[in-house]
């Protein structure tokens, strides 16, 4: 486990790329089911799973061993976080299922509700942190801003025009 998991900033940020990234992907299956082809539909699609996949569980699975085997973590108050990760990890598995089923409407409202769904747990999960007294406390949080896009990013690469991808992280000041 790396250090952010204890410095809520840099926790912080790490949510911010993630939500930017997922809500990405969301805009562009949005636009792919109103402009492009079935195939096209598919990559975004794809693309929106690994995201959710690679990123988003890979993330919470860090966690959850972190919490379950570091000393540091004892009494940490995770019985709600670690539920909305396996809700997390329930809408990733419709959402793999209505992929697989060519079921573009489904997959947007899925991408949909795990946008909404993460961003409240990235909220409940970073007010614990902060609460947590043996964290990391390094300035007080930051602002809700999200750091410019980065116009490298996959999304952009389709030729859709969704919003890209942030940084993972900015110059911390």
């Amino acid at each position: 486990m790396g250090p952010a998991l204890a410095d809520p900033y840099w926790h912080r940020r790490i949510h911010l790329a993630t939500t930017a990234e997922g809500e990405a992907w969301t805009e562009a299956m949005a636009q792919a089911i109103r402009e492009a082809s079935p195939a096209l539909r598919a990559e975004v699609a794809s693309a929106a799973l690994a995201h959710w996949r690679e990123r988003v569980l890979a993330h919470a699975e860090t966690e959850e061993a972190a919490w379950a085997q570091s000393p540091a973590w004892a009494g940490f108050p995770h019985a709600a976080l670690s539920a909305q990760h396996r809700a997390i990890a329930e809408g990733v598995d419709r959402l793999a299922d209505s992929l697989e089923n060519a079921d573009w409407e489904a997959v947007l409202a899925l991408l949909q509700d795990l946008d909404a769904l993460f961003r409240r747990h990235a909220d409940d999960e970073e007010a614990a942190l902060w609460a947590w007294p043996h964290a990391r406390h390094p300035r007080p949080a930051p602002a809700s801003e999200c750091p410019e896009p980065d116009a490298g990013s996959g999304v952009a690469g389709l030729g859709l025009s969704a919003r890209p991808p942030i940084r993972l992280l900015e110059d911390r000041p």
